[in-house]
């Protein structure tokens, strides 16, 4: 059954909070807790690109290559924290330029090389690439809108939707593999 991880990942980021306040200042702060936070959330951003693009893909290459295929505006949508009013995070604008995000880059150093690179997985790493996961969750809960799905809202994140390409309202899928692999083929 497919089923929504980003709520607990972003409780597990807000939980870092008590310890290392979201501030500027602390953007490069790095822990084993970040590693971590890292290591799943980019592991799930993978996981509903895979859904998104389908399983043919095998980097980030083909995948920024299929998602701007599908959302051009991708490289453009802005993700916003409520509790930085001034940060914004454009979480895939270096798709615009055949790039992958720094973020992620980050993440590939600290998985393929924990010892040497694991100053890498800092707060704002961290941060982006849950923004990044918000975002495609936003993309993806708009292809499986059904009966079989329920709200899901951000506390952290929020976004203005400008580009119309998101619903008002975020859904988790509570639907077995084979209706949600049945949605996005019907949808794409």
């Amino acid at each position: 059954m497919y089923w929504n991880y980003y709520n607990l990942l972003e409780q597990d980021f807000i939980n870092t909070l008590r310890y290392v306040a979201l501030d500027y200042d602390n953007f490069d702060c790095f822990s084993n807790e970040y590693i971590k936070l890292l290591e799943l959330i980019c592991s799930e951003v993978e996981n509903i690109l895979k859904c998104l693009c389908g399983t043919k893909n095998q980097n980030i290459k083909d995948y920024r290559e299929k998602i701007i295929k599908i959302y051009p505006e991708i490289v453009n949508e802005q993700v916003y924290i409520a509790e930085i009013k001034k940060y914004k995070c454009i979480p895939f604008k270096k798709f615009e330029n055949k790039n992958a995000p720094d973020w992620w880059k980050d993440y590939n150093f600290v998985k393929h090389n924990r010892l040497v690179n694991y100053k890498k997985a800092t707060q704002k790493n961290v941060l982006d690439s849950l923004a990044a996961l918000f975002l495609l969750e936003q993309i993806l809960s708009s292809k499986i809108k059904s009966k079989n799905c329920i709200i899901l809202n951000s506390n952290f994140f929020y976004t203005e939707r400008k580009n119309n390409i998101f619903d008002s309202e975020v859904y988790m899928s509570t639907c077995t593999d084979e209706e949600l692999e049945r949605a996005i083929e019907e949808s794409n």
